[in-house]
């Protein structure tokens, strides 16, 4: 029987001569080897495997039949240089004396070991310096060689991150469904492109892209939005500070209106009050407009508006509700008012000039603002007196009303116009004259609708020549 001796060098030696003997109960061989002093780890006895338990002069002591450890792996093999933050791979080769399947661990050096894998493994320094990688194999059983030689790479710059992005930019605040667009920018030290991903702050994520980018909010609330930048070789930076958004539900307009309630008849001339009222979903403000259904309305305001009509006919009126953000509802049913009656004449007064002077000829007119038939009316003229409430009246600024009888035509939408004009021939005090009017039938009598400023002149006294 001959025996084949393995170092821990996976080198095997074939003694001179070898013989089996027992020694104080156990199997051992007898052997003379040329390089007597190796450090014996294992031997092979025929198709047998045995393992070296201990040395002695001469003499290898084994068990019979134990399992044998995997061959010292060869030394790495890999990149002699890298840099921080990018991966480096590196690779060995072993065999198992039994034929089976082996697993490796690489002691990278840096306080870590990989786990226990394949041949080929990568690993990435966090920081700069020099290391010796080295290398164990280990088989199904569990039975682990030594460490290999070393390899050493040297890690020197490394990748640097982006920037963090600055702060998001996009609307404060927006409705829910609408689309929302925020961007950013950042910058990276080592040239690399760069890409940037966004959190709505809703626990959403956008995909890595563009520095531009929409989301669309499902629910009402406040949300922090925040960008982080990647370079190409996927170094991340730091988070952006946060941008704020309010979101909204959608404005929904009001509800329509409730029919106008208030009289069904009435007379010309004549002040009515219509009310309505109507509810916002969202709790918003409410206003209201009447259309009085003579080509008038109310304008924006409160849900009871009132009206006078200026002539006889059946008018429809309805009313309109918005809300403070404009959202108009639909127009409410009609309620109709039939108005009859005789109306009275009115007219609206202006004057040719704003400033006379003493001698100077006033010029009045004035255009009938109501539908009227052809009629024969009284016109009565009054000026207050500047700083008292006294009338003085027209022709001579006298304390007694005058009459001036005219016939009126059938007007356009405008009315005719109807001129006064007379000097003034008598000192009367300077100031702003106020002028009222009225139109009545004769032997009426009569009362002054014009409203105060309506019509103003100045009087200036004496025109001072230059």
């Amino acid at each position: 029987v001959r025996a084949i001796v393995v170092d821990e060098f996976g080198y095997r030696w074939f003694g001179l001569r070898t013989g089996i003997v027992q020694f104080d109960g156990a199997w051992a061989i007898d052997y003379d080897y040329e390089v007597s002093n190796a450090c014996i780890t294992s031997v092979a006895l025929g198709a047998s495997r045995v393992y070296f338990g201990s040395r002695a002069h001469g003499l290898l002591w084994f068990d019979y039949g134990a399992n044998l450890p995997p061959l010292m792996p060869q030394t790495p093999a890999g990149p002699d240089t890298g840099s921080t933050d990018a991966a480096m791979e590196f690779w060995t080769v072993t065999s198992d004396p039994e034929g089976g399947s082996v697993s490796y661990q690489f002691d990278w050096d840096d306080g870590s070991d990989s786990p226990w894998g394949p041949a080929t493994q990568s690993h990435t320094y966090a920081s700069l310096g020099t290391y010796r990688i080295i290398v164990r194999a280990k088989d199904s059983s569990g039975k682990m060689s030594a460490y290999s030689e070393g390899h050493t790479v040297r890690v020197a710059t490394g990748n640097r991150p982006p920037q963090s992005p600055t702060t998001p930019r996009g609307p404060e605040s927006a409705l829910v469904q609408e689309s929302v667009e925020f961007s950013t920018s950042s910058y990276d030290p080592d040239g690399d492109e760069i890409e940037f991903l966004f959190d709505w702050g809703d626990g959403n994520q956008s995909d890595w892209g563009q520095p531009v980018q929409t989301w669309v909010y499902e629910k009402v609330g406040t949300f922090s939005v925040r960008a982080k930048a990647r370079d190409d070789k996927g170094r991340e930076s730091q988070w952006s500070f946060p941008a704020s958004i309010t979101i909204e539900r959608p404005n929904s307009p009001p509800s329509r209106p409730q029919q106008p309630s208030g009289p069904s008849s009435g007379l010309v001339n004549t002040t009515y009050t219509f009310t309505t009222s109507a509810t916002d979903p969202d709790g918003d403000q409410v206003l209201f407009l009447f259309d009085w259904g003579d080509g008038s309305d109310s304008g924006w305001g409160p849900p009871s508006a009132s009206h006078a009509y200026k002539r006889t006919g059946a008018f429809d009126i309805c009313a309109l509700a918005k809300d403070v953000h404009d959202a108009q509802s639909n127009w409410s049913k009609y309620h109709t008012i039939e108005i009859t009656g005789t109306p009275k004449p009115i007219i609206e007064l202006g004057s040719v000039r704003e400033t006379y002077y003493f001698g100077d000829t006033i010029k009045l007119y004035g255009t009938l603002i109501n539908d009227l038939d052809e009629m024969t009316v009284d016109v009565y003229i009054a000026f207050l007196l500047p700083g008292s409430d006294t009338l003085l009246y027209y022709p001579n600024f006298g304390a007694d009303p005058f009459p001036i009888r005219m016939t009126l035509a059938a007007h356009s939408e405008f009315g005719p116009y109807c001129f006064l004009q007379f000097p003034i021939a008598s000192q009367i005090p300077r100031g702003s004259y106020y002028v009222y009017g009225a139109l009545v039938e004769p032997g009426t009598q009569f009362e002054f609708v014009s409203e105060i400023d309506v019509l103003k002149f100045e009087y200036a006294g004496e025109r001072q020549d230059s």
